[in-house]
Parts: structure tokens; sequence; C-alpha cells
């Protein structure tokens, strides 16, 4: 396993200078397990600008989470917004390519639907996802389809049974399964593990009280992290773990860097 801090708990503000000095303080670490997942935004040509600097001075591994602002994964594919998702995802996918970078994280919606549009929500999801794998293989690059949380209105995009066949329709595709996430929805799993260990390439870790994503700290919320962790390197031993928190737990970076020996020793 390698295991990561991602670039989430310096906030997503494009104007935040945290993100490269984040970045630059694991890789000084010089650990070869410990490495950062940047978060590959697009819609803002500064930042974008800024991650081209920051990764030829990186030797630590590297995961991306692909861009979640500025696209959306249930745009009809042929208007001008499914065209700008697969032209972001172009380049993230080329720079995931010419770094090395050991997934790059895929979010299927931000939105939530009402039950009459639906149909055509998932229809579109369905095509780009499709589109986005052969985009990634072309390249040679993990695309990880993560599970993400229930809107707190209107429905959700995909229940759990059908984020779990997303895998049967599309046999190419990988997973990262997001434990809080996973809380949320009560998403079953150990037994996601047992069906698709082969298919899941990382974990993305935060807690909650069950009820909303919350991303808190590992140790508050009702998330069994030891029992998860047991699972994780039972079954998929080779997998990417992503601690993933927003800048509200507070920690410092001696505390992340300490949580992540904790979790090796786990």
């Amino acid at each position: 396993m390698k295991y990561y801090i991602s670039t989430l708990v310096t906030g997503v503000d494009h104007r935040s200078e945290t993100f490269d000095s984040l970045a630059r303080e694991i890789d000084s670490w010089q650990e070869p397990d410990v490495g950062v997942e940047l978060i590959a935004f697009t819609h803002d040509e500064a930042y974008w600008e800024r991650l081209l600097a920051v990764l030829p001075e990186l030797t630590c591994p590297r995961t991306f989470h692909g861009p979640w602002l500025g696209v959306e994964a249930t745009s009809a594919p042929d208007s001008e917004a499914g065209r700008w998702l697969r032209e972001a995802y172009t380049r993230v996918f080329d720079l995931a390519a010419r770094y090395d970078v050991g997934h790059v994280v895929v979010h299927y919606s931000q939105l939530h639907f009402t039950p009459e549009a639906l149909p055509a929500a998932q229809a579109n999801a369905y095509t780009n996802l499709g589109d986005l794998l052969e985009l990634a293989a072309e390249r040679g690059v993990n695309m990880a389809i993560e599970n993400l949380a229930k809107q707190p209105s209107g429905q959700h995009l995909f229940t759990n049974e059908e984020y779990v066949a997303l895998f049967e329709r599309f046999p190419q595709a990988r997973a990262l399964i997001d434990v809080g996430h996973a809380n949320v929805n009560k998403l079953p799993v150990h037994d996601f593990l047992q069906q698709y260990a082969s298919r899941v390439v990382g974990y993305h870790l935060n807690n909650n009280d069950g009820e909303a994503d919350r991303h808190w700290n590992i140790h508050r919320g009702t998330y069994d992290l030891r029992t998860h962790m047991r699972w994780a390197k039972e079954y998929t031993p080779a997998a990417n773990v992503v601690l993933e928190y927003e800048p509200h737990v507070g920690l410092s970076t001696e505390e992340l860097h300490e949580q992540i020996r904790e979790l090796q020793a786990m």
C-alpha cells in the first residue's frame, strides 16, 4: 500500500497557494510509500499553471483527484458542457500519464435530480463515463470512479446498487471507495470488496456521523476505520490510501503525518 494526503485539506480556493506548499512538504519527507493526492482543477488557468509548476519538483508518489468544479458528468455529451468535460479530463489524463500518476478520481455528478430528470441524467453519465474511460485507457491511466454521498435533497444520481452495477456495465472501470460516503449511503463495503477487490485502486479516508458527508477526522464518527483497514489490507494490499480532509479538521501537517504512520501500523 501507498499512503497519501489530499490537498483538499488546504481548501479549494484557486487563489490559495497552500496546496503547492503542502505537496512540497510531503515530498521533503522522502518516504517512498507516502505521497500527495493533488486536485487537478481545470476551471482556473492560474491554478492549472501552479499545478504544472509543482509537479516536476515532486519525487514522492502522486495521485490526482479529477476536477469537480466547472465540470458535470451528467451534461449532454453533445453540449458545450459535455465537450468541456472531455477536454478537461483529456488535459488531466495527459498530465497523469506524463508524471506516472497512480490514479485519477472521477465524480459521476455534483447534482441532485427530480424523478423526471433522473433517467436522462443517468443516460448522459453512462455515455460520458464510457468516453472518459476510453480516454484514460488510451493513455494508460487508472481512472477510478468514486462512490459519492447522497445529496441532502432530491434524488442522488445512482443508488448503491446502481453504483455497483457500473463495474458490470464497464468491465474496464476501476473504483475508488470513499469510506465517508459509504457510511452516509450505507454502501456494503465488505460485500463490494468480496466481489470487486481486483477493481479497487484506492480509498478516501474520512469520517462522519452516518447522516451527512462531513469529512471529519478519521477518529471522529461512526465508520469503523480499523475494521476497514483490515479488509483493505486483506483484499486490496496494493491500493492507494488517501487521507481526504477539508480545512475544518484543523490538523497540522505533522498531525496528518502521524495519522499516516498510524494507518501504516494498523
